[in-house]
């Protein structure tokens, strides 16, 4: 789920999840500028969120000024507006144990190496794709803290693995 990350007023980075639903983002302090949103647009596999902004705004993302005041945001890009204000967006997925799909072919585990099921409990890496077993047989997901094939945590909660404090 994407979500998009804001301070609070204790000033510490919070997740706020981005539904079917446009977002505007404002500057703390700032007048009536004109608004900065992000819209949701449909994508292939999942939706994608599109930051629009008047391109008489010095808004930038990742420090580059946004060029035509329109981006389709990519994960733990981050957001400036003019008066300071820091906002970064996230997209990426928890882990989570689903069936793996006939339409994954052969797979072999990540950690294991031996094939994975058709069918069988599983969960694929939300960095890296890498599939990995999950059943009470085998779980080689959370047999590490970490994925085998990187450094994405093997919990299976819906928190977020990223956070603007690893920025």
């Amino acid at each position: 789920m994407a979500r998009i990350w804001a301070r609070d007023e204790d000033d510490r980075w919070r997740a706020h999840p981005l539904s079917g639903t446009s977002m505007t983002l404002n500057d703390r302090g700032a007048g009536d500028d004109a608004p900065v949103t992000l819209i949701p647009t449909a994508g292939e596999a999942r939706t994608l969120w599109c930051l629009v902004a008047s391109p008489r705004r010095e808004i930038r993302v990742n420090g580059w000024i946004l060029p035509g005041g329109v981006r389709i945001l990519s994960d733990r890009d981050e957001i400036r507006l003019p008066h300071g204000a820091r906002f970064y967006y996230s997209d990426a997925d928890p882990a989570r144990v689903e069936p793996l799909p006939e339409s994954a072919g052969v797979v072999c585990c990540g950690l294991c190496t031996a094939p994975i099921e058709v069918g069988s409990d599983a969960v694929r890496c939300p960095g890296c794709g890498v599939w990995h077993h999950a059943s009470d047989k085998r779980d080689c997901w959370t047999y590490n803290p970490t994925c085998s094939s990187g450094d994405q945590p093997t919990s299976l909660t819906d928190e977020s693995a990223w956070s603007p404090e690893d920025a």
